[in-house]
């Protein structure tokens, strides 16, 4: 098994990557990067599964979450072990205001975790803290996302740096929003101090003269 591939080694059928199960040397995987200048077009055979996933991308990024959410559940029930489904329909809940819907999944998320589900078992409880605190955060319940985000803190790296750091940005906004200004400030430190290279980082820093302020409606 090759772990690097030297830039145009892997050029194939028009593709600048062309990456097959045979060329990584395990059986679930694949990789194309196509390069399209403008007004150009390639049209690609794919199948069922690759189609879903290419469509919820778009969906999501046209901001048509409601369209997302039936491929969604028709891929979780396809692929049940695969959680970050599951973690982006919390998003897509979100989206649309669905809160409790939002929450329900990460429920769900929770009791496979605790019941040592596969596919489940392994995955760090942060990562479904820290996404069940940054959904309460877009909905205004600071006090509500903190207990959440400090669990996050407290597990330590075992979610990612990346989910680390965006904790501590998230517990200082939310500090901000209720009015502790120093415990703000200590949890913008600590996303700096962390990770300074990082756009949590470089988010936190913007915050140590200026308390964080979302508009009110």
């Amino acid at each position: 098994m090759r772990l690097h591939h030297p830039a145009g080694t892997l050029a194939a059928d028009g593709f600048d990557v062309h990456l097959t199960p045979e060329v990584a040397g395990w059986g679930f995987s694949g990789l194309e990067v196509l390069t399209l200048g403008a007004g150009d077009t390639r049209e690609i055979t794919l199948d069922g599964v690759e189609a879903m996933v290419l469509l919820a991308v778009a969906y999501r990024r046209e901001r048509h979450a409601e369209k997302a959410v039936p491929l969604l559940n028709k891929l979780i029930e396809m692929f049940p072990r695969h959680y970050l489904y599951r973690l982006e329909m919390v998003q897509m809940y979100a989206d649309q205001g669905k809160k409790d819907e939002a929450l329900a999944v990460l429920k769900t998320m929770e009791d496979l975790r605790s019941a040592g589900a596969l596919g489940y078992k392994n995955l760090p409880g942060g990562k479904i803290y820290y996404s069940r605190g940054n959904l309460l955060f877009w909905y205004r319940e600071y006090a509500g996302a903190i207990p959440d985000l400090k669990r996050v803190i407290a597990a330590g790296p075992e979610a990612g740096l990346n989910t680390l750091m965006n904790a501590w940005l998230r517990l200082g906004q939310c500090q901000d929003m209720l009015g502790r200004r120093n415990e703000a400030l200590q949890a913008y430190r600590q996303a700096i101090d962390g990770a300074p290279d990082s756009d949590a980082a470089r988010e936190a820093r913007r915050y140590l003269s200026t308390p964080y302020r979302r508009a009110v409606f």
